[in-house]
């Protein structure tokens, strides 16, 4: 008896096993990661170096992300002129965090401003980099690719990619 019950169902099993699982080509699991920000300008004015980027609105699978809940701020003091020889690590073990913006909901782009002695950019280079935090489930994004204030412009004005309202007034105000 206990045979015919065992038999019975593995046959069951077999018979129902088939339709089981979706067929078709094989998919890469889903990343709920926000995409890096992007367009990350640096430069230097005075005794600041000015950042400015557009924040991530979807995730690294394009699906749309609830919101931001920060913008973490990463520097990374390098010698200058750089040596031949690069430094051990990548940028994510020789950088350090040194603030974070909570954009406004909705923000298209986000700044942010770095106090520095003028005389501490002698004989160094500081590369900056962003990384966005999603608000729903806490995931971070990769960091965007690293920045290097240059010279200030002609002008002596921060970078401008459009943005708006106190920060815009920040930027037009020279600090």
């Amino acid at each position: 008896m206990r045979s015919r019950t065992a038999v019975s169902l593995l046959l069951a099993a077999a018979l129902f096993a088939p339709g089981c699982g979706k067929k078709g080509p094989l998919q890469p699991p889903l990343v709920l990661r926000p995409q890096p920000a992007e367009s990350l300008k640096a430069v230097q004015r005075g005794g600041r170096a000015f950042l400015e980027w557009t924040n991530p609105t979807t995730t690294i699978d394009g699906k749309p992300i609830a919101g931001i809940a920060e913008i973490e701020i990463w520097l990374e003091v390098r010698p200058d002129p750089p040596s031949l020889k690069p430094p051990p690590g990548d940028f994510s073990t020789r950088a350090r965090r040194v603030g974070a913006v909570v954009p406004a909901a909705g923000a298209v782009a986000s700044t942010w401003e770095y106090p520095i002695d003028p005389t501490g950019w002698k004989s160094r280079l500081f590369a900056f980099a962003v990384r966005a935090r999603e608000s729903k489930k806490n995931r971070l994004s990769e960091r965007s690719r690293p920045q290097a204030p240059g010279p200030p412009s002609s002008s002596g004005r921060a970078p401008d990619a459009g943005v708006r309202g106190p920060d815009r007034d920040l930027l037009d105000s020279g600090g």
